[in-house]
């Protein structure tokens, strides 16, 4: 009877040592999930507001107007305001995250921020990515599953600009009627030569 008492403390601790580690490893994942949303939604904020301060022709991001029409095109290449107005949606993205994220579990890892804007023909875009290195316990057992224990986020906002569309349009459009000129002329001369 007495060796039987001794088994239960055991099976007690074994037992209840298992339990605690799956509850604090459920916390982890919730405190993961939880750090997946508020990243993706900051991301989703700043690429959505970004955009559409980008393209507002009242204001910049940063308050001021006075845009001339022709305001793209030092743009075209990344250059010009884009730089400024990358680093304001920046900073933007970096203050709420640390706003909406106090010090947990995982709040004490490191967090980049990288705004990418993309200038296709018809139509633009920015990129917003926030990458978090995850600072969770037993980082050291996790990383034997997995090589790689970052959260990564990114989300592309279109910049709906219908006056610079109608421009670029209507620009292309007399493109393409005077070098049509241009080529009927050519080829109208060359077939009346024969």
């Amino acid at each position: 009877m007495k060796k039987e008492r001794g088994s239960y403390t055991i099976e007690a601790v074994i037992v209840m040592s298992t339990i605690i580690f799956i509850i604090f490893a459920i916390i982890s994942a919730f405190l993961l999930l939880y750090q997946n949303a508020v990243m993706y939604y900051v991301a989703s904020r700043a690429a959505q507001e970004g955009a559409l301060m980008w393209t507002s022709e009242a204001q910049n991001l940063d308050g001021k107007g006075n845009r001339n029409i022709y305001y793209r095109l030092g743009e075209l290449g990344g250059g010009g305001k884009a730089g400024s107005k990358k680093d304001a949606v920046k900073k933007w993205a970096e203050e709420e995250l640390k706003s909406l994220t106090p010090n947990t579990l995982i709040g004490s890892g490191a967090e980049t921020v990288e705004v990418e804007f993309h200038n296709y023909i018809v139509r633009q875009e920015l990129e917003v990515r926030i990458t978090k290195e995850i600072d969770i316990p037993f980082k050291e057992i996790a990383q034997y599953f997995s090589e790689d224990l970052d959260l990564h986020v990114s989300v592309r906002a279109s910049m709906a600009e219908p006056a610079e569309l109608i421009r670029n349009v209507d620009y292309g459009i007399e493109l393409s009627k005077e070098v049509w000129s241009l080529v009927k002329d050519k080829v109208g001369s060359l077939f009346k030569k024969k």
